[in-house]
């Protein structure tokens, strides 16, 4: 009885991992097949249920999904962090307004059988999801924490098959060290500072599962990689309060696989750069270092 149906559901506090139990219920209650992006779009009572009316709504039938459509540059294809959801990339079009954007989650939130052994063929897989929006290059392409290290392989697979990068933006990736061990995994219940730890224990029981698999994956996934030397260009924004920043050399050694490469300090933490005190500036720095790419027509 306190929620109008001109309340917002994020400013009620709704985030991108309770909006997946949100629209799991609307869907099984309902009989629909709206996707996650409908809430973003949606995000009160009364404009969802406008939606739901005209039938309108996305089928949630691929791992890659239009975040945003405005701009007539070439896209930006964003790949999700560790957990394996790219939602928190949709704050950006707070922001941003004149780049088309692409948010890539994992494919096992749709289909559970589906594995990865390496980043080189999570890479390849992803690929495809770009191609079949965007046939052709040149490509922009990027990736927060894990998704950056997954972004640059990409980068690098393309490249090797003849296809321009146009910009490749690393948002405070993983670094590329092999000797990463797996023993630095934290349980996401664990977590004190992360956008997947918030309302943890009010998230739907097979995302838990889903997400924890993901994020322990990619520690192997880190441990098993070996990354080949990347010739295209490269702008790395390295979160300014990192507790890496002081051993930036030591633990990210990009300079030694890459030969263009700009690092940028921006404002937070590696965990808080989605957050809403830190979205303005991290909005910014994507912008920037997206137009340093070039306009194509």
């Amino acid at each position: 009885e306190k929620i109008g149906v001109h309340d917002n559901f994020f400013k009620l506090g709704g985030h991108s991992l309770l909006v997946i139990q949100l629209i799991i219920k609307i869907n099984q209650t309902m009989h629909t097949q709206l996707s996650i992006i409908d809430i973003f779009k949606n995000p009160t009572i009364i404009s969802l249920s406008y939606l739901m009316q005209s039938n309108i709504g996305d089928i949630a039938s691929s791992p890659i999904f239009c975040i945003q459509s405005n701009g007539e540059n070439n896209p930006l294809f964003l790949v999700h962090p560790g957990g394996g959801l790219a939602y928190s990339y949709t704050k950006l079009t707070k922001y941003i307004t004149d780049i088309p954007i692409y948010g890539i989650n994992h494919p096992n939130f749709i289909d559970s059988s589906v594995i990865f052994n390496s980043i080189e063929e999570m890479a390849q897989f992803y690929i495809g999801l770009i191609k079949s929006e965007q046939q052709m290059g040149p490509y922009f392409l990027g990736g927060w924490s894990h998704g950056g290290l997954i972004a640059y392989e990409m980068a690098r697979q393309l490249y090797d098959q003849n296809n321009e990068v146009k910009q490749l933006i690393l948002i405070d990736p993983s670094s590329p060290n092999p000797k990463r061990s797996q023993n630095n995994y934290v349980p996401l219940k664990d977590h004190n500072n992360t956008e997947e730890s918030w309302n943890w224990r009010s998230i739907d029981l097979k995302i838990q599962a889903k997400i924890e698999k993901n994020l322990k994956n990619s520690f192997s996934e880190v441990d098993k990689y070996k990354p080949r030397n990347y010739d295209g260009n490269i702008i790395l924004l390295k979160a300014e309060d990192s507790i890496e920043k002081a051993n930036l050399k030591k633990n990210y050694r990009w300079e030694k696989i890459a030969k263009k490469i700009e690092t940028i300090e921006i404002p937070g933490t590696h965990a808080e750069l989605f957050d809403e005190k830190h979205m303005k500036s991290t909005a910014q720095s994507i912008k920037n270092a997206y137009w340093k790419g070039g306009r194509i027509g």
